[in-house]
């Protein structure tokens, strides 16, 4: 399981004393309603959620003790961007839980050669399963893929005690004939205009 592992301070200041310093504010969620206020370095956040996301998974390191956890809430300030509070979750790791899943389609570059492209229509997947058997995002490669084909769950390499719970005939994405996308997103008015002038 590639899981990153972020370290938590206790914390006993004011999230807003904790600004322009090398941490953030947090709160580490247990079951039921036990809570504790942690921070954690800014570089460190920052670096799990560029690498695994918004919804990362992460084993949490606390009081000389390593929990399994999943971040829940990212707070950024409305200006600048600067992430100003994490809550993170701490679950078992076999516990079951539902997650979207994100979808990364791969081998649009070798389709655009072909004069095709990849056209998402769904860019995750809901699945249950326990938690630290649900995969951090799913590839699809569509290199060998050509127009007309649709990209379902038949596609997903998942472990097999892991369901989807989405409908079983779910389209995710289709390779499209890029001609084709482009007639279809061409304005009704200037369709028209141009019927007109040919006339």
């Amino acid at each position: 399981m590639n899981t990153a592992t972020l370290r938590a301070l206790e914390r006993t200041e004011k999230p807003k004393k904790l600004r322009n310093t090398e941490f953030v504010s947090g709160v580490l969620n247990g079951p039921g309603t036990v809570s504790a206020p942690v921070k954690f370095q800014i570089a460190a956040l920052n670096k799990i959620i560029t690498k695994h996301g918004m919804n990362a998974k992460v084993w949490v390191e606390y009081k000389d003790e390593k929990k399994f956890g999943l971040m829940k809430e990212v707070q950024k300030h409305p200006v600048s961007g600067q992430i100003i509070h994490a809550a993170i979750q701490l679950i078992p790791t076999d516990q079951e839980i539902k997650m979207l899943v994100p979808i990364q389609f791969h081998g649009n570059e070798a389709l655009e050669k072909k004069i095709m492209q990849i056209l998402i229509l769904k860019p995750e997947v809901e699945v249950t399963g326990e938690a630290a058997k649900i995969p951090e995002f799913l590839v699809v490669d569509a290199s060998e893929m050509t127009t007309g084909d649709n990209i379902t769950a038949a596609h997903f390499d998942l472990p097999a005690t892991i369901k989807i719970l989405d409908a079983e005939d779910e389209i995710y994405a289709m390779i499209k004939d890029i001609r084709e996308t482009v007639t279809e997103e061409q304005p009704q008015e200037e369709t028209e205009t141009q019927a007109a002038e040919e006339a």
